[in-house]
């Protein structure tokens, strides 16, 4: 991307052969005493470039059809997103900011440097400018007189006035005109209301189209454009997500001149909420100290994606890094030397449960203290319409924030963290139905009580970076505990399993009527094929089991794998299957599983691997 010019960035005392640095004055605000001509005024201070010019860059820059703000045409605030490549652009013309001379939005004084910026500055300076016609009519009123080619202060933020034919515009450089009384100071006139309502988001200046989102991201407006950007464009890698791409993000896809317009009275019919019912997945971008942890609008949000059972992703910037979090295995972690694998192997649970290692807490601990009945809200009567919207329709206000510190304790859980606070949240979430934590933490949380929730019916056990290996006996005792369980992973992984416990094992996955799917990784395990075929035995009931993986790699398997192949077989109903013994000794008939499997009808994903392995017999 090109380069933008920094417009009218040198002091008069610079251009006059003066030293700068003793300047006499610092800058106070981007045009003081500016004329429109881009001389030295007789003040001698920083003058502004040509009225708008700088506005002119950010249209070319941004690919932005400006004419697009007159169309009659609107499509619903759900409709509008933005791609991976907008934000990227943005991004771009954010790090120009200084030859822009971008002021803080706080003070419209402060001058910015691109880590700087926020969204709050980022619609003042570009968004609310770009985005509202190219002049607003001002009716003055009788004897008055307004300035013309010259930038002048108003209420929320400068303008040019010009005339044309008699008849007085004037253009925002910066911040917007929110009523009609938001004219230059000293003026006396209003603008013509039906002008004020000509106005677009910025993403109907991509495209005027209809275009679904397809990710909906909720995020802290005070976090750096930057490092927004950068958690945007990780979790598109991770998730494996085209440049194209369609997000929603309320900056750019809300009207910011007509925010009472698009939002109304009940949150449950904003763009927020249809725009989330659109998407497969929502993203938490938490900023580095977890602030969104304390957002109400963020709570808000996540009520919804937990009522919608929507996918919910967490991100944030840490010592300069992003990092992404999911519940579940990634796109990226499923593929292996290119080739995108569907079932969660071994490789692929490995490739997850690393990645997440890296994941910084600081802001998972926020969002596990987090109490949305108090949470920030920059709009009073946004706060009062959300919490009686939340009330009414979404259970209240602290069930949302109970599955808030649920979500941020099974994180910390994954992350091998147990605690009695997360002890505590995930016991209060008494609608929890899936739970995903490490082997070290299991036996805290069942002692704690918290696997008593009358909804849990899926269990996920991965193996963290624990020196010492839990006791199998109580892992057992903690499953059995679960008697609806429809779902169960277990890592196994490296750790001995006796005789004894096997059995128990056994005769506990052959008592969960309801088990309807299971991953099992045994590497390392001491398990022989003998011990495999009773999982098998166990688990493979006519009308019952739709998902089964096995992994073994590594291992000897010897006997007859026509018991395998019979388990199989009389499950018609299985729709996804995986069996993994790369690198393993096998003994006897392979024919058999395939014999197995020519007896599942429903069969829609298989994965058999046995890479390296050597089969006699």
């Amino acid at each position: 991307a090109r380069c933008l010019p920094r417009m009218g960035a040198c002091s008069c005392a610079a251009r006059s052969g003066e030293d700068p640095v003793r300047s006499p004055a610092p800058r106070t605000t981007p045009y003081p005493h500016a004329t429109a001509g881009g001389d030295v005024n007789p003040v001698g201070l920083p003058v502004a470039p040509p009225a708008g010019a700088d506005i002119r860059e950010c249209v070319n820059f941004l690919q932005v059809r400006q004419d697009w703000v007159q169309d009659a045409h609107r499509n619903a605030g759900e409709l509008r997103s933005v791609t991976l490549e907008n934000l990227q652009r943005v991004a771009s013309l954010v790090r120009q900011c200084e030859g822009l001379r971008w002021v803080s939005s706080g003070d419209q004084a402060t001058f910015l440097t691109g880590d700087q910026v926020n969204l709050y500055d980022l619609v003042y300076n570009m968004v609310a400018p770009v985005t509202a016609p190219l002049g607003y009519e001002l009716h003055l009123e009788a004897g008055s007189s307004i300035r013309t080619g010259v930038v002048l202060t108003c209420n929320n933020g400068l303008a040019v006035a010009t005339q044309h034919d008699g008849r007085y515009f004037v253009r925002f450089l910066r911040g917007a005109a929110k009523g009609i009384n938001d004219v230059p100071e000293g003026t006396q006139g209003q603008f013509a209301a039906e002008e004020l309502r000509k106005t677009r988001s910025l993403a109907e200046l991509w495209d005027s189209s209809a275009q679904p989102p397809t990710w909906f991201i909720s995020h802290y407006w005070a976090e750096s454009i930057l490092a927004f950007t950068m958690c945007v464009e990780e979790h598109a890698k991770v998730r494996r997500l085209r440049k194209n791409c369609r997000y929603w993000v309320c900056a750019y896809t809300n009207d910011q001149h007509q925010l009472g317009l698009e939002l109304g009275k009940d949150p449950l019919q904003t763009p927020f909420y249809n725009a989330l019912r659109l998407c497969k997945g929502a993203l938490l971008v938490l900023a580095e100290g977890g602030e969104a942890a304390d957002r109400i609008w963020c709570g808000f949000e996540a009520s919804i994606a937990f009522r919608m059972r929507t996918r919910y992703d967490q991100a944030c910037i840490a010592d300069g890094q992003p990092h992404v979090l999911t519940f579940e295995p990634a796109e990226t972690d499923s593929t292996v030397n290119g080739i995108h694998l569907p079932l969660l192997g071994i490789e692929t649970l490995t490739a997850w449960t690393g990645r997440q290692e890296t994941f910084p807490a600081r802001g998972l601990w926020k969002l596990l203290a987090t109490d949305l009945e108090r949470g920030d809200c920059s709009n009073e009567q946004d706060r009062s319409v959300i919490c009686s919207a939340v009330e009414k329709d979404l259970g209240g206000m602290r069930r949302a924030t109970r599955h808030l510190r649920s979500v941020a304790a099974q994180s910390l859980a994954l992350l091998g963290f147990h605690s009695d606070d997360l002890c505590d949240a995930l016991k209060a979430d008494t609608e929890l139905e899936l739970l995903q934590t490490s082997l070290a933490a299991l036996a805290k949380f069942q002692s704690a009580g918290c696997l008593e929730s009358p909804n849990l019916d899926r269990l996920r056990i991965v193996k963290g970076n624990e020196s010492c290996p839990p006791e199998v006996g109580r892992l057992i005792s903690t499953v059995a505990a679960i008697e609806g369980l429809r779902e169960l992973l277990l890592d196994l992984r490296g750790i001995e399993i006796s005789e004894e416990h096997f059995n128990d094992f056994c005769t506990l996955l052959q008592q969960r009527q309801y088990l309807a799917m299971l991953d099992l990784y045994l590497s390392g395990s001491g398990i022989d094929n003998a011990k495999v075929e009773r999982v098998v035995a166990a688990v493979c009931r006519p009308g019952k089991l739709i998902h089964l993986v096995l992994a073994a790699p590594g291992t000897e398997v010897t006997g007859d794998l026509a018991a395998i192949g019979e388990g199989i077989g009389r499950c018609p109903q299985l729709g996804t299957l995986g069996l993994d013994f790369n690198s393993t000794k096998v003994t006897g008939d392979l024919a058999a599983i395939g014999e197995g499997i020519g007896r599942c009808p429903q069969l829609g994903t298989l994965g058999l691997d046995f890479n390296s392995t050597k089969v006699t017999g």
